[in-house]
């Protein structure tokens, strides 16, 4: 697990300036804008699934790279042709939807108008990221996400500084996304060679469950993590979805996205080699994984679940003590969500697309019946509650069931 190291020393300096910030934001900007930006994050990252068509995942999979390209080349038509698509639709609600509606959930409708573009740079990034971690080029990615991370949060703090017409929080976001795919791209290091169009529709083919089961199951995937905040908005207002996002999307999910960048690409790397040995490493590499990542998220839990809602009052100001208590509540998905997200990959290593589509169509379906139906029943603190609950005995059972992908079988 060298190459994580390596990856955590960058990506960790990033989440801690991401994590630093926050207490100035939180004084900068309203409550209410944060439920505006995590709206506008959860459209971005529900649209974001489908950009590459599903291919980008394969990237690191063919032996030759001439093929990785190939792939690299399907993920960047189908970004650019969805790009058009999107653009087309976003048009056109503009035009049709309701302005209050846009304005409830966004805050500004124009925002509906950057949204194409923050998933064509989103496709461009995913794409660019796999072929790094192909290239074992974890430096890069590494500073690429600080780079992204330190523009993303220094525009955020000087547009609120400057009391910016716009919400401060999705313009610096924005910009922090097209910070990203520049930097990955100035490591990416592309030999010049032609890519022949039979080879592209040739992997194509080969590596069709990608696009079969890999944008269903990430598009079930993306919607049961990211549809609670546009639900949780319209029925509780964006002050209550400010609290929510700080709780879940900004504080809670720092530590799974610090595995995401640096532990989850070098694993399933790894894990891909390991499995191809057979002769038990997968395993014993992922229990010592596991065992690592637990005793680096349980203290975490424990304070937040204990002394949520002072530990916010105090970090944050008074006015996001309601945030901490929803923490205190999704501590333990926290923990739960930090361990399963690496083994994840272990779906793309066994190949087993069909039954990563029907955990995430169960799960999603559970989340909408949170925040379709409990929404209507129950006061928010209780519904943050039913979420967490719910999330966390899903997420366990997917756990046992990820462990058992691990064993060599005939």
């Amino acid at each position: 697990m060298k190459d994580a190291s390596r990856m955590f020393t960058g990506i960790g300096l990033a989440r801690i300036l991401a994590l630093a910030a926050i207490p100035i934001l939180s004084r900068l900007y309203e409550i209410p804008t944060f439920g505006y930006l995590a709206v506008y994050i959860a459209i971005v990252m529900i649209c974001k699934i489908m950009v590459n068509g599903g291919y980008e995942a394969s990237i690191v999979l063919p032996e030759k790279d001439i093929e990785a390209r190939a792939l690299f080349k399907l993920c960047v038509k189908i970004n650019w042709f969805l790009f058009g698509v999107i653009s087309l639709c976003c048009l056109l609600l503009f035009q049709l939807f309701p302005h209050e509606r846009m304005v409830q959930l966004l805050g500004s409708s124009i925002w509906l108008l950057a949204l194409p573009f923050s998933i064509l740079l989103e496709g461009k990034s995913l794409a660019l990221k796999y072929w790094l971690n192909r290239k074992k080029a974890y430096a890069g990615i590494a500073k690429a996400i600080v780079a992204q991370t330190l523009a993303t949060i220094g525009f955020q703090i000087l547009f609120g500084l400057l009391n910016f017409k716009w919400n401060g929080l999705i313009l610096g976001f924005i910009l922090g996304e097209l910070v990203f795919p520049l930097m990955m791209l100035n490591y990416s290091k592309f030999e010049k060679r032609i890519i022949p169009k039979e080879l592209v529709t040739s992997v194509a083919r080969t590596y069709r469950k990608f696009f079969q089961y890999g944008v269903l199951g990430g598009w079930a995937n993306a919607l049961a993590s990211n549809i609670p905040y546009l639900l949780f908005q319209q029925n509780f207002g964006s002050a209550m979805n400010g609290h929510f996002s700080m709780a879940n999307q900004k504080i809670l999910a720092a530590p799974t996205s610090l595995v995401a960048s640096a532990v989850s690409p070098v694993y399933y790397r790894t894990a891909k080699e390991a499995a191809l040995r057979r002769d038990g490493s997968l395993a014993k590499l992922t229990w010592q994984m596991n065992k690592a990542l637990a005793a680096l998220i349980l203290p975490l839990t424990i304070l937040f679940f204990f002394w949520g809602p002072q530990i916010f009052r105090v970090v944050l100001g008074t006015e996001w003590e309601l945030a901490g208590s929803y923490a205190s509540w999704l501590a333990p998905f926290m923990f739960i969500r930090f361990i399963v997200h690496p083994l994840s990959f272990l779906i793309d290593v066994r190949m087993k697309l069909k039954q990563q589509l029907l955990f995430n169509i169960i799960y999603l379906f559970a989340i909408l019946f949170i925040f379709l139906y409990c929404v209507n029943i129950a006061p928010a603190l209780d519904v943050i509650k039913c979420f967490s609950l719910i999330s966390t005995v899903l997420y366990l059972g997917y756990f046992f069931y990820l462990m058992g992908l691990t064993v060599d079988r005939p």
